[in-house]
């Protein structure tokens, strides 16, 4: 037997001394690993432990190249961690399926600990386990992700909105392997499993743009959409938050307005700028009770499941065909970053937890930057010295002669 490091170039090279059936060549950088060499030249992968003296117990793995290095490392890793918790006296059983595990125990952890489960239930019911439910979860290999990949791509959806999927499952396996579910070492969906992203979007709304969505807005069937748009913009808050905005949550002569359970399970405190606070007047009725929603559905007179049809009339008619509700937000983080204040205090606004997420909602527009690389020319002008640019303006024609919009 050979002990030393295996590496996948040398692996091919691998070959049986003269004279001999078979040799087998130990890897030391994984416990009971070793690939066995024939004669024949048919190579072969086994996990070895010693369960007594001079008995060894061998598990056939998986033949080469069929079964890369990685693998055979992966599944020596699972064989030593499935050992482990047999001599631990942990119980040892058959992995449960993905399909069991997500209805017997990582459901019911999304329902107590995450605010908008649903989205992950439906993702899961959709998508993931329609295609991977069968399998069980000490199973699940990097080619299953890249199969469930392949089929949101086919779906038609961006490599964003496809990577979502995948970002659950890691999640999942994740919380498999803290609860000892499974004893996997590492987890099969690697951060170099999901999809490179180049379709970030991003719309925010120039002064026009809102002008015009207004102007639409004011002329929907739906009374309370005007209204609704113009708080979206002065408090960039999320819809959902919006549409379960209620009188006994706005405290109107303090200017601010508490969120009880934001997307993120806590409690945010949202200030009212002047205009607000009379949009909000004009909007309460005489003597509301606390529950009473400020937005409800005349039909229903219940929170609204959806603005979706007046919202894509509106949209459509100011010509901004591509505009989402979001995008709302994101224009008020924007607008304001623009505006001078600091990222630190649009953070606060919008409610986020880290300003990484904050610099992606507020990208700064061309003249504030232009603005701020002006500040460069002290390094190069003498002191109150002031640039001037060579550019010359086009002429204008002379009084009385018709404008053609060329210059010479």
């Amino acid at each position: 037997m050979v002990v030393q490091p295996l590496r996948s170039a040398q692996l091919a090279k691998l070959r049986c001394p003269l004279g001999a059936r078979k040799a087998v060549f130990r890897d030391s950088l994984c416990p009971g690993l070793e690939l066995e060499v024939r004669a024949s030249g048919g190579r072969t992968w086994y996990w070895t432990r010693t369960v007594a003296p001079r008995h060894r117990q061998q598990v056939r793995l998986g033949a080469y190249p069929a079964l890369g290095l990685a693998q055979a490392r992966e599944a020596a890793h699972r064989r030593c961690a499935e050992q482990t918790l047999h001599l631990s006296g942990a119980p040892a059983g058959p992995s449960p399926t993905l399909r069991a595990f997500v209805a017997q125990r990582f459901l019911p952890h999304l329902r107590l600990h995450k605010p908008s489960w649903r989205g992950d239930e439906a993702l899961l019911r959709l998508h993931v386990l329609p295609l991977l439910g069968q399998i069980p979860l000490d199973q699940l290999q990097p080619a299953d992700v890249d199969a469930l990949l392949q089929r949101q791509l086919q779906c038609g959806l961006q490599a964003n909105s496809a990577n979502k999927a995948a970002v659950l499952l890691r999640h999942l396996l994740n919380c498999a392997m803290a609860w000892e579910v499974i004893p996997l070492r590492r987890n099969p969906v690697g951060r170099g499993s999901l999809l490179k992203c180049t379709n970030q979007r991003q719309r925010i709304c120039s002064p026009a743009d809102v002008q015009r969505l207004l102007e639409a807005v004011d002329h929907s069937h739906n009374r309370n959409l005007g209204a609704m748009v113009r708080l979206l913009l002065l408090t960039g808050v999320r819809k959902r938050e919006l549409l379960g905005m209620r009188w006994g949550d706005v405290d109107l002569a303090q200017d601010r307005w508490c969120i009880p359970k934001t997307k993120a399970g806590g409690m945010r405190t949202v200030p009212l700028c002047a205009a607000a606070v009379a949009l909000l007047l004009g909007q309460q009725p005489q003597d509301p009770s606390a529950d009473q929603l400020v937005f409800p559905n005349p039909a229903t007179g219940r929170a609204y499941t959806s603005i979706y049809c007046a919202w894509d009339q509106a949209r459509r008619q100011a010509g901004l065909a591509n505009l989402r509700v979001h995008d709302l937000r994101h224009t008020f983080a924007a607008h304001l970053v623009n505006a001078g204040r600091s990222l630190y205090e649009v953070q606060q606004l919008l409610g986020h937890r880290s300003s990484a997420m904050t610099e992606r909602y507020a990208p700064l527009n061309a003249t504030t930057l232009l603005t701020a690389v002006a500040t460069a020319e002290g390094l190069v002008l003498p002191e109150g010295a002031v640039a001037s640019d060579s550019r010359q303006p086009a002429r204008l024609p002379p009084p009385g002669l018709p404008t053609t919009g060329f210059s010479d």
